[in-house]
């Protein structure tokens, strides 16, 4: 197995692989620890928005988000508001990522699920009624379809070609 980690920053909202959830009122309180003990210290509310599900998390709680389990491994509370709760969840070994060398950065964006880096992996699509090209995550198996004017502008004449390793 191996790790997969996020930050969620509190008075944001972050995304965990797919679901949107808000951090929010980061305090010193009580939370539930996995095996029912009731403890206290640093929390944050996370508010699941696609389940409009409130929890009050702190350090080695368990989160349960769409069918993956994530571990909170630290809280941390800021006068500014501005504190922020870290998590990691197991991915399988059989989830096969891309490198950068098999992607071409020619067209590169972050990934909406992890943030990590995303590059164009040579395939387009129409059917959206416009091109879209593919751009694959090298952090996790995200994959984006990118619709925007850059990519209406680059192949309006002589299309690019894909090229395994550009920028990478």
């Amino acid at each position: 197995m191996n790790t997969h980690k996020e930050r969620l920053t509190e008075t944001a909202v972050g995304n965990l692989f797919g679901c949107s959830v808000a951090a929010t009122t980061g305090r010193v309180d009580n939370y539930r620890l996995p095996d029912g003990r009731i403890t206290s210290g640093a929390t944050m509310l996370l508010c699941l928005l696609n389940t409009n599900e409130d929890i009050r998390v702190g350090k080695g709680s368990l989160l349960d988000v769409e069918g993956r389990r994530w571990t909170i491994t630290d809280v941390h509370l800021s006068d500014d508001g501005q504190g922020w709760v870290d998590l990691e969840t197991e991915r399988t070994r059989d989830v096969t990522l891309v490198t950068p060398d098999q992607l071409d950065f020619l067209f590169e964006e972050n990934c909406d699920d992890c943030d990590g880096r995303s590059g164009w992996d040579g395939s387009t699509d129409t059917s959206m009624g416009k091109l879209a090209i593919g751009l694959q995550c090298t952090e996790c198996p995200t994959k984006i379809w990118l619709t925007d004017g850059r990519i209406l502008r680059a192949f309006s004449g002589e299309p690019p070609v894909f090229t395994p390793g550009r920028k990478a």
